[in-house]
């Protein structure tokens, strides 16, 4: 399995900190795993990971499979480039639209704070929960604990909980479509 994910969102929105979590506790699990691109374009920040149980070559022109939306100029620019039967997950506080795509699965996680103060470092912490949580493929056991060294903030690792728990709210929609890429398990 060799699967590319793209972060993306503004650049106080912690997308580095977080593609680094998601990497290290994919090696961490086995995985080969490497960010193979980040860049940034005016008010969006961009990191393309890929992770694999073989050999990594990777090919940056390869489209992603899953697209973790942060921002809402993030989403203009970004949420056709995900592939056809790939997952788009988008930051349903920052985005108040529909999807405008109809050819891949869409989770719109909700990331307002509870009653605390918006952080929006703590918001792509609960993409990340929603990322780990839908896919399957890093259990999120190891990313709390990368999470609890890498960081001393415990709002982070309730937030990362929170993003894992709305996945399990809206229950087992992506065990009863499956993509058709062939990723899922």
């Amino acid at each position: 399995m060799e699967a590319y994910v793209l972060f993306a969102g503004a650049p106080d929105q912690g997308i580095l900190y977080v593609s680094q979590v998601f990497l290290e506790a994919a090696m961490e699990e086995g995985w080969r795993a490497v960010c193979i691109s980040s860049s940034s374009q005016g008010q969006v920040l961009q990191c393309l990971m890929v992770i694999s149980d073989a050999p990594l070559a990777p090919t940056p022109h390869s489209p992603p499979d899953v697209i973790v939306l942060a921002s809402r100029e993030a989403a203009e620019m970004l949420e056709y480039s995900v592939k056809p039967g790939g997952l788009l997950i988008m930051n349903a506080s920052q985005v108040r639209r529909p999807p405008r795509r109809h050819d891949v699965d869409v989770v719109m996680a909700p990331t307002e704070p509870d009653g605390g103060e918006k952080d929006p470092v703590r918001a792509s912490v609960i993409l990340l929960g929603a990322l780990v949580s839908l896919t399957g493929w890093i259990s999120p056991e190891s990313v709390a604990t990368i999470l609890q060294k890498s960081c001393k903030d415990k709002a982070l690792c309730e937030a990362f909980r929170r993003g894992v728990s709305y996945v399990e709210t809206i229950g087992g929609m992506m065990e009863s479509r499956p993509i058709s890429t062939g990723i899922w398990e």
